[in-house]
């Protein structure tokens, strides 16, 4: 009989995991309106300032900067210097749709 390969023990303090889980919806909805805004697609040749992506996408700087901000703090976005995002490599293999991105995905799990 073979043994059985030992199990990796997760690193991840319980309260940062609950913490997690119970956000995870707030993450969700924000990959949801990143994908629905094309954000990926305006970030992929190169970094952008908040005011020129919520002028290309017709939204308002503020409530664009904190969607950013939390979606770089989950490595899809990365903060350049202030308020200048630029695409992750995992949002790169995430969004875009040339790269058979996942982006699918994310407007039809955010829709309500």
């Amino acid at each position: 009989m073979s043994k059985a390969a030992p199990q990796k023990t997760n690193d991840t303090p319980p309260e940062v995991m609950l913490l997690q889980l119970g956000t995870g919806c707030w993450v969700s909805q924000a990959l949801y309106v990143a994908a629905r805004l094309g954000l990926a697609d305006l970030l992929k040749d190169g970094p952008a300032g908040v005011e020129e992506l919520a002028r290309a996408t017709g939204t308002q700087p503020a409530p664009l900067f904190r969607l950013m901000r939390v979606l770089a703090s989950v490595s899809v976005f990365a903060e350049e210097s202030e308020r200048r995002y630029r695409l992750t490599p995992r949002g790169r293999q995430d969004f875009i749709a040339a790269n058979g991105g996942m982006e699918h995905l994310h407007t039809r799990a955010g829709k309500r």
